[in-house]
Order: C-alpha cells, then sequence, then structure tokens
C-alpha cells in the first residue's frame, strides 16, 4: 500500500507543482498550454507534448478532479496489478494514446489538450477488464462518467471527448492483455512417473 500511494502521489505532486509554479511566477496558464500541451506541432516532432499535456490543467477544479480520479482508481489498480512498473506504463501508454487527438481534430481547427483525464479513462478502461470492476463500477459512477462526456459534445465545453475516448479504448485493451496474462493456462502440467 505505501508503495501504491508514494507512487500516485510523485505523480500528484508532479502535476499539482506544475499548476502552483505557473501561479506564483505569473506565467499565463496559455502560455503554458500553447508550449507544453498536446497540439498538432507534435507532428512536426515536438514528441515531449505527449507527456507533458497530462501534467498543465485547465484550471483548478480540473486539476483536483484528476487528481481525487488519480488517486482512487490508482490505488485501487496498482494494489491490484502489484507492479509498480506496469501501473506507470497503464498511466502514461493511456495517456500518450489520448494526447494524439488534436491530431483527429485537426479538420476542425487546431486543438490544445491538457489534462490527465485522458490517462485517467484509461485506468477505468483498465479496471474494466480486471476482476477488481465490481469495487468501483457502481452505476452512479458510469452515470457520471457518461455525463461527462456528454457534457464534451456540448460546443463550447472544452471536453476531450477523443481524447477520454482514446484513452478509455487504450485500457480496454491493457486490461485484457493483463486479464489474458494473469489468468493464462500452463501449456502442459509435467507428469512424472517414478
Amino acid at each position: 500500500m505505501l508503495a501504491t500511494i508514494s507512487l500516485i502521489i510523485l505523480c500528484s505532486i508532479a502535476t499539482i507543482s506544475v499548476y502552483i509554479c505557473a501561479l506564483i511566477f505569473g506565467i499565463s496558464p496559455n502560455l503554458i498550454m500553447i508550449k507544453l500541451s498536446t497540439s498538432p506541432d507534435i507532428l512536426h516532432g515536438e514528441i515531449y507534448r505527449l507527456i507533458t499535456y497530462m501534467f498543465i490543467h485547465g484550471g483548478l477544479i480540473h486539476l483536483l478532479f484528476n487528481m481525487y480520479a488519480l488517486f482512487v482508481l490508482g490505488t485501487l489498480l496498482e494494489r491490484y496489478l502489484r507492479s509498480k512498473k506496469l501501473f506507470l506504463c497503464t498511466y502514461f501508454i493511456c495517456g500518450i494514446i489520448a494526447g494524439l487527438s488534436p491530431i483527429l481534430w485537426l479538420p476542425y481547427g487546431v486543438v490544445y489538450s491538457v489534462g490527465s483525464s485522458g490517462a485517467i479513462f484509461g485506468l477505468v478502461g483498465t479496471i474494466v477488464m480486471l476482476p477488481i470492476r465490481r469495487l468501483i463500477l457502481n452505476p452512479w459512477n458510469v452515470l457520471a462518467l457518461i455525463l461527462i462526456n456528454v457534457i464534451g459534445l456540448i460546443p463550447g465545453s472544452r471536453i476531450d471527448v477523443i481524447g477520454h475516448v482514446l484513452g478509455f479504448v487504450t485500457g480496454l485493451i491493457i486490461g485484457y492483455v493483463i486479464l489474458r496474462r494473469k489468468f493464462r493456462k500452463p501449456k502442459y502440467v509435467p507428469v512424472y512417473i517414478t
């Protein structure tokens, strides 16, 4: 449990530190968004944006909501996986794939995506595929996830629904792979006759 909390706390501290530094040094949130968020600039070699965007958020409510979700879901998933490395890989792979969403938005204009929501939706997708899903997937939690994304479909809502979906689907795939590996049966059982 201590390893789980410390890992999640480290991710949270890094994310909150970016927000606090921006406030202390008077850095414009728009400037941070333009320099560190995912955008079509990743097509021009700015690959670092696929990581940095997860550590910046659009406001205090966005930051607090994501950190709460990371704590609740991350604690549950890492405890189940029993591996810091596997948890971090799951979190970052889901976040990186979700960070590709601005490329899909290109026909509609330039979009900047920020926040760890795509990675968090990836954790949800992973959990959905594992036996621990019954611990968090009650009707109210599912309704909340659906509402967040329906609100995101309203023009001007500034919620990256495509990023959420990409993260979730990536999480489903990772969860399926984890489930298959965790519960696979041996190909043969050696029998010794004495």
